[in-house]
């Protein structure tokens, strides 16, 4: 989890997989300090422990939706850019073309 963070570009879903991560583990780390004092059962600290798998897979699965969106929203704006980027390239090629044409012409 902590490699994914790492490596992903897009800012507002790194501070989210951060703060979920930061958060699951604050979590179970009171669970862990309640069992040892033991203020909690075992079948509580189980219980507990079963909560926060489930919700730390259900987080991990909406951070990878939201990194794949982002990721497929840049790879559009990327093809976007590039295609701008060859029109323009072509609309000058043509305009030299054209310019070189009424040259020869005049």
């Amino acid at each position: 989890f902590a490699w994914r963070v790492r490596h992903t570009r897009f800012g507002y879903v790194k501070a989210f997989m951060l703060s979920t991560y930061m958060l699951i583990n604050t979590v179970y780390s009171v669970v862990y300090c309640l069992s040892l004092l033991d203020w909690i059962t075992p079948l509580d600290e189980q219980k507990f422990w079963a909560v926060g798998d489930i919700t730390a897979k259900y987080i991990w699965a909406i951070c990878l939706t939201r990194v794949r969106d982002a990721a497929w929203r840049e790879e559009l704006r990327i093809e976007r850019v590039e295609a701008a980027d060859e029109a323009k390239q072509e609309q000058t090629l043509l305009r030299k073309i054209n310019d070189a044409v009424a040259a020869v012409e005049e």
